[in-house]
């Protein structure tokens, strides 16, 4: 089978964000690049295809920012003031954040359990996903 994760990781293991876990995201810890490869690994899976979509992501939280503030009012009216204003530091912080070397990332990961390595290509992952569909 294939197994493709797509997850916001760091490269070392760092302390959470204190407002992101207290208001945002309570209750969670990154994992490493090394966390991911290891587990997986465990479970008997095998790397196939590791893509960091850093700049990607930075883009995409200004996008959404952008969306935020566009829709504010009926945002405000449905959510309140305070949580219209936690999703916009939330959301510029983190666009700062994917936008710095060193900073957060994104990782997207294929995975196989099969022992044959396949040339990587979009089409053939689309192909064996909906041959084990």
């Amino acid at each position: 089978g294939v197994f493709v994760l797509h997850t916001i990781c760091r490269n070392r293991r760092e302390p959470p964000d204190r407002f992101v876990r207290k208001h945002i995201f309570p209750g969670f810890e990154l994992p490493t690049f090394t966390d991911i490869i290891g587990q997986t690994a465990r479970a008997g899976f095998r790397l196939w295809h590791a893509e960091n979509l850093q700049d990607h992501y930075a883009k995409t939280l200004l996008c959404w920012l952008e969306r935020l503030r566009k829709n504010r009012g009926r945002i405000v009216h449905t959510y309140g003031e305070r949580r219209y204003r936690l999703f916009e530091v939330y959301l510029a912080g983190g666009a700062a954040s994917f936008s710095v070397q060193g900073g957060m990332q994104l990782g997207q990961f294929v995975f196989t359990t099969e022992r044959r390595n396949w040339a990587f290509s979009p089409a053939a992952v689309m192909t064996r996903l909906s041959e084990n569909s």
